[in-house]
């Protein structure tokens, strides 16, 4: 995985996006500019922007004199959906199927093995990120890239269930049904049987009656399919998951060989106990560390509004000069280096606590609080500590800074707290 950088149009489209995604705007709420402006720090030639691109990919409906809107699906375009996306993923398989590696096909297994897991967990919408993966280990191998875009743009009207109006056993059954078709799916990729791969994508795993279009609700844009980002990559480049990409079986038969090697001059290898794996091997860290650090520029400039007369440490310097905006980064630090690696598809980190980072991040612009440069020493906010209790729910978060006094510290702590609690509720209802 790589950086990705972003103009400021799609920073604040990726963010609307997140906000549509996460339940905060729901079907025919009004997008209020301002309110975007305000919770960015940018102008409203960005926001303009991004609304007008919202639209034309679908998410957003601009009604004359009126403003825009968050687009309701009906049936009948989940239905035309539904039939357009199973032909495209079906010829993508089929174009896919003669550069699949044993290497691809394991992760096919290990991605449904997964998605099982997550469904006798209850884990729905880790379920959903893992199905979304396992389409994408073989759509990024088509060599179509045109293909590629067609499945990346009916993706961005992805329909998803909506669980909380379907019984838990109903659900249950649903759910255990796809995952059986996306074991044949695995079946017929280690037959290399194109043919019928695409004949079962197509007329089975994406039929109309499986579908049962009438249930499908709003659009899913935060789990489009990323080919750019291959998500599936991020054990090559992430310093915490270089095994992540392993089937968790293969992890601990791995370790168990490794502790035998260890103790191999003071015990026999049958005197040792087999390690013992956990029941959820996901969103198991309870304790995420995010840096902050600038990217790219972004396109136009503004102030660095870090407080009237305060430098990025918190210090006096008189004026201000004008700084260009750049794009704020967070997440992990690559394997070997000191370059980030956004892990909001991290599968080991609590996802509230990801939730908590980004809304730090999104926050800084608005309060002019700039991201520590490690090359200059300048920059005030270094990285941020959270720590989710398991059992009591309770929520610790630290920001370490390269200063003491916290530009607009009460303002941002209340800005915070209410942006917080607004995720909490989306994500718990």
């Amino acid at each position: 995985m790589t950086n990705e950088y972003r103009s400021l149009k799609d920073h604040v489209y990726n963010h609307i996006v997140d906000l549509i995604d996460g339940g905060t705007l729901a079907d025919d709420h009004k997008i209020s500019e301002q309110q975007i402006c305000d919770a960015l720090g940018v102008s409203r030639t960005p926001v303009r922007e991004a609304l007008i691109q919202l639209a034309a990919d679908g998410y957003l409906e601009n009604v004359p004199r009126k403003g825009f809107y968050v687009k309701r699906v009906t049936e009948d375009s989940a239905r035309e959906i539904v039939e357009i996306i199973g032909p495209l993923d079906g010829r993508a398989a089929l174009l896919a199927v003669g550069d699949m590696t044993d290497d691809d096909i394991a992760q096919l297994q290990f991605l449904h093995g997964s998605m099982q897991l997550a469904i006798e967990k209850g884990l729905y919408k880790k379920y959903d990120d893992l199905q979304h993966d396992f389409h994408d280990c073989y759509v990024r191998k088509c060599g179509n890239t045109r293909l590629i875009g067609l499945i990346h743009q009916m993706n961005r009207y992805f329909m998803k269930w909506e669980y909380a109006n379907v019984g838990a056993d109903e659900l249950d059954g649903l759910l255990r049904k796809a995952n059986e078709e996306h074991a044949e799916i695995v079946r017929l990729f280690e037959l290399r049987d194109g043919e019928e791969l695409q004949r079962f994508i197509r007329d089975v795993h994406w039929s109309i009656d499986n579908a049962q279009v009438p249930r499908l609700v709003a659009p899913n844009p935060g789990a489009a399919f990323h080919a750019e980002s291959a998500r599936l990559s991020r054990e090559r480049e992430c310093g915490a998951c270089q095994h992540v990409g392993v089937p968790y079986a293969q992890q601990l038969a791995s370790k168990d060989t490794r502790v035998a090697e260890l103790f191999a001059d003071v015990a026999d290898a049958s005197a040792l106990r087999p390690i013992l794996g956990m029941d959820e091997p996901y969103c198991y860290r309870n304790k995420v560390v995010s840096p902050y650090a600038p990217g790219r520029k972004l396109q136009g400039s503004a102030n660095a509004r870090a407080g009237k007369g305060r430098d990025a440490r918190g210090g006096r310097d008189g004026k201000r000069a004008q700084k260009p905006r750049r794009e704020i980064l967070c997440g992990m630090y690559a394997a070997g280096s000191h370059r980030i690696v956004p892990t909001d598809g991290c599968l080991i980190e609590n996802e509230e606590a990801k939730r908590i980072i980004r809304t730090v991040r999104d926050l800084m612009p608005r309060f002019g609080i700039e991201p520590y440069r490690e090359d200059s020493g300048t920059g005030f906010l270094r990285h941020a500590v959270v720590r989710v209790g398991h059992t009591s729910g309770e929520i610790l978060v630290t920001l370490v800074t390269n200063g003491r006094a916290f530009p607009h510290r009460a303002r941002f702590a209340e800005s915070w707290c209410a942006a917080a609690l607004a995720s909490r509720r989306s994500c718990r209802t």
